[in-house]
């Protein structure tokens, strides 16, 4: 892409967590096997679209932070990364507020949360691009899957429905 209004979204729930590990607290589940494995499958899937994103947001939780740890290994550059907070089970609505506070300088970023906040917005923004992808995200987000949004804007603040051109929908266990 090289037009100005040309930005890409990508939107990726964590990998699988482990849930039986005895950990109390919510923000500190670490990935398990079947999500340390699935992690890859996504990575060489973007690395074969040949997306490499300037910024990535990514939530503070552990299993957030470890999904984005095992997918930097197939880009071949390093991006921009911010781990927030605020993304942690973040809304729909509330991940879309920050993402318009982006401004004008990223063309791609990547978004690593949670459900059903990423869920909600991927369908949300998707809605008029294509209406039955739309529902295939709204019916199920899994673990390690990916909205990935083509956009034309001039500046983040502009997203919302309308301003997806193409969406792609991935699981893993469509990439095996």
């Amino acid at each position: 892409m090289s037009d100005e209004t040309d930005r890409t979204l990508t939107l990726m729930r964590h990998a699988k967590s482990a849930w039986d590990l005895g950990i109390d607290a919510d923000h500190m589940r670490p990935l398990n096997e079947r999500g340390r494995r699935a992690v890859p499958v996504v990575g060489s899937y973007l690395a074969q679209l040949g997306f490499v994103p300037d910024l990535v947001l990514c939530s503070t939780a552990t299993r957030t932070r470890e999904t984005l740890d095992r997918l930097l290994r197939d880009f071949p550059e390093a991006p921009e990364i911010r781990y927030e907070q605020g993304l942690y089970l973040a809304s729909g609505e509330t991940c879309l507020e920050r993402l318009r506070r982006l401004g004008k300088r990223w063309r791609r970023v990547l978004v690593i949360g949670h459900n059903p906040g990423l869920q909600d917005l991927a369908a949300h923004l998707v809605s008029e691009a294509d209406r039955a992808l739309a529902g295939r995200i709204a019916d199920k987000f899994p673990t390690a899957a990916l909205a990935f949004l083509e956009c034309a804007l001039e500046q983040w603040s502009e997203l919302g429905p309308g301003s997806v051109r193409a969406a792609r929908f991935v699981t893993p266990k469509q990439l095996v």
